[in-house]
């Protein structure tokens, strides 16, 4: 294998920006992503991958550098999907859903609810016309399965927010914030 002239294998040396990246990858997840956590964390194994390549760096076996190099990358490609979803429409989604269950729902302020629902049934309402892209087809009856349950349940909060019943909402957005999981997941 060659290498702007020189033979891939010749120098040997850890490259200390992939340490210095894969630390700054696995500092921390920006809380509003706190529902990835779990995923992330599964991601971060990045650092173990880190090391392997390391080990392959200091031998001259470059099959065993490209074998690390390759699974170093795919595991970085795993952690930029939990960041960057599939489709930036249900990340559109997601930013309200997140202020909707995470801040307005355990403060039980019902008013802001009320005010929120109609933002998520508009980023619903644009959920609802996107066509997956080809890379993605495998998925898609699955995608539109779990779309048309986001869309029912986003379509019942709209409904309870007109009402003055609060265990009615409180069930309403638990459902939104499921539903929207289980669609998430397709892409996982």
């Amino acid at each position: 294998m060659r290498r702007g002239g020189e033979r891939c294998g010749a120098a040997r040396v850890p490259r200390p920006d992939v340490e210095r990246g894969v630390s700054e990858v696995a500092k921390r997840l920006p809380g509003i992503l706190r529902e990835k956590k779990p995923a992330w964390r599964r991601g971060c194994a990045i650092a173990d991958d880190r090391r392997e390549y390391q080990t392959a760096v200091t031998t001259k076996n470059d099959a065993a550098l490209l074998a690390a190099a390759e699974k170093l990358h795919g595991q970085f490609e795993k952690l930029a999907r939990i960041l960057h979803p599939a489709i930036r429409e249900l990340e559109d989604f997601h930013t309200v859903l997140y202020r909707v269950y995470h801040h307005e729902l355990p403060a039980d302020d019902f008013s802001a609810i009320r005010e929120s629902a109609p933002e998520l049934k508009q980023k619903m309402m644009v959920l609802d016309k996107v066509k997956l892209p080809q890379r993605h087809a495998a998925k898609e009856s699955r995608f539109i399965d779990a779309r048309a349950e986001l869309s029912r349940a986003v379509d019942d909060l709209v409904a309870a927010t007109k009402t003055s019943n609060v265990q009615r909402m409180k069930a309403a957005v638990e459902r939104v914030h499921t539903t929207y999981r289980a669609l998430a997941a397709v892409f996982e």
